[in-house]
């Protein structure tokens, strides 16, 4: 019994950090598309006011699935809204890139929509598809833009979303089932236990915002929590190591 308990001793730890490097390495690949979008055809960069927050883009496409970038405009003036609408997209490579101009005319308090499809066709490096919206100045707003990244991953068959929501569930039955097998293991908690419990909750929680940065494609913060996450994991490694684990 003594033999078989000192070989499951590191299984619950061991399931907790597995966990966290799935989460962690889900967190740069939602990242990775909009940090590769923000250098996407920057030639309007310095044309816009404001950042264009009503783009949606999706997080995840598969091989053979196909999606929309959209845009929700509303004219929030009592004044009619006339505006022009710039959407580029990649085509495969850098170099090629489809262009889309229309014309907007929102009466006071209207609202309406612009969606291009995309698929894993349009793939820069056959992983990333890239998209940059600009609206332009009119007299009834400023001039807005935002670019943002589609990642292409998983297997055809299989919508996007859903292999995204299965990750992050995978993910959190490993650190909860290793976190909870782990506290089962050591109840009632000492004091260099309850020292390991506040810096892997800090830890756990540090890369879970990265995750939830990068769902904001809040691609820079997700990077530097994530770099702060590996810090934290070699210094509870470091403990684990030294026996106090």
């Amino acid at each position: 019994m003594q033999t078989r308990s000192s070989h499951t001793h590191w299984l619950a730890p061991l399931l907790f950090l597995l966990g966290l490097l799935w989460l962690s390495v889900l967190a740069f690949l939602l990242s990775w598309p909009d940090m590769e979008a923000s250098v996407f055809d920057t030639s309007t960069s310095l044309v816009a006011d404001e950042r264009l927050r009503a783009l949606r883009c999706p997080y995840v496409i598969t091989a053979d699935e196909e999606a929309m970038v959209r845009v929700r405009f509303e004219n929030e003036s009592d004044r009619k809204a006339s505006f022009l609408v710039r959407s580029r997209i990649s085509r495969g490579y850098l170099t090629l890139v489809s262009e889309d101009t229309q014309q907007m005319n929102l009466a006071p308090g209207q609202v309406q929509s612009l969606e291009w499809p995309v698929s894993a066709r349009d793939a820069v490096y056959g992983r990333v598809v890239m998209a940059r919206v600009l609206a332009m100045r009119s007299a009834a707003g400023p001039a807005r833009e935002r670019a943002c990244g589609i990642l292409v991953l998983g297997p055809a068959g299989i919508p996007g979303r859903w292999i995204l929501v299965l990750a992050l569930l995978f993910g959190l039955a490993l650190c909860g089932g290793g976190a909870l097998w782990w506290w089962r293991q050591r109840r009632p908690l000492g004091f260099y236990t309850r020292g390991t419990v506040r810096r892997a909750g800090l830890l756990s929680f540090v890369v879970l915002a990265s995750v939830v940065a990068g769902l904001l494609s809040l691609w820079l913060v997700s990077h530097l929590l994530l770099i702060t996450a590996a810090g934290l994991a070699l210094a509870l490694l470091q403990q684990a190591l030294g026996g106090t684990f």
